[in-house]
């Protein structure tokens, strides 16, 4: 349907007339004609304007208007849904059972710690006054971005620049420049760093057998690290961790459902609309206090 009688139910069926100015691909095509149709989504929002006429006029005051506006129906339209949901997760959450479930949290608590104290340290150590020391050519680096582990790396070289994003405040920015083993088809494309891939399960390298032949080369610049020693002596104790974690997520799911459910109960903007009559009454006061 298009056009105002589409959008009222009058028509049924609806034409819709396309004129494309400039070349397109088959997919943008594609995606126009027979994509779904983006959300309507209020974008209510209170101005004082609309606070100022709404004090001028009985019998209507803000309150009603933000209940009775489209943006507070949304919200009320999606009650039934958001209860329902919240009923799921609370009965799924009642039915999941975790065996020693309270030593494996206790467990889980450790590693949580132990983790945190990891960051901390390491945040320490890439500071630059501890670190720029070390970035000599030769040193080897562990080179990790996001979920791609690309092992081991050469340093060849290192520069630094002012940072673009901090300008004033006297801060650079280390660049390093690495030998780095790439995967066989990341490294036909090297235009953008973003594209770059480790080496799949097969690819050799120089680097990767240095690892092999000296792997006391690798020398770290922090102590090692205390791992969490489980006293749980099952047999399945992975399997009861892994348990244990997805009732975790399971509890999150539930409270981000929760809090959906709980904003979309409650009458919206109304700090907004505080904060915008506050400001109303104290320009009304001090137009007072200088009349007097």
């Amino acid at each position: 349907m298009s056009g105002r009688a589409g959008r009222r139910g009058k028509d049924e069926r609806g034409l819709v007339i396309l004129m494309v100015d400039q070349q397109m691909g088959q997919d943008v095509a594609k995606q126009i004609i027979k994509g779904a149709a983006d959300p309507l989504n209020s974008q209510f929002r209170l101005t004082y304007n609309m606070v100022l006429n709404l004090l001028r006029v009985e019998g209507i005051n803000p309150e009603f208007m933000l209940e009775n506006s489209f943006y507070q129906f949304q919200n009320y339209d999606a009650l039934p849904r958001l209860y329902e949901s919240t009923v799921k997760k609370e009965e799924e959450l009642k039915q999941f059972v975790v065996n020693r479930e309270l030593e494996i949290a206790g467990y889980y608590q450790l590693q949580k710690q132990i983790a945190a104290i990891k960051e901390s340290i390491r945040q320490t150590v890439m500071k630059p006054s501890f670190v720029v020391p070390f970035l000599q050519a030769g040193r080897l680096v562990h080179v990790v971005a996001g979920t791609k582990d690309f092992g081991w790396a050469p340093i060849l070289n290192f520069h630094k620049k002012p940072d673009p994003m901090n300008p004033m405040g006297g801060s650079l920015l280390y660049i390093l420049d690495v030998a780095m083993l790439l995967s066989s088809e990341s490294a036909k494309d090297l235009s953008s760093v973003a594209h770059l891939q480790p080496p799949s399960t097969g690819d050799t390298g120089a680097v990767e057998q240095t690892d092999r032949a000296a792997p006391l080369w690798i020398i770290m610049l922090r102590p090692p690290f205390v791992e969490a020693k489980s006293t749980l002596k099952d047999a399945n104790f992975k399997q009861l961790y892994g348990r244990y974690e997805e009732k975790l997520e399971l509890e999150a799911e539930l409270k981000v459902v929760k809090a959906e459910l709980k904003k979309a109960q409650s009458l919206l903007q109304l700090d907004e609309l505080k904060f915008t009559s506050d400001v109303i009454e104290q320009r009304v006061f001090d137009r007072y206090c200088r009349v007097a």
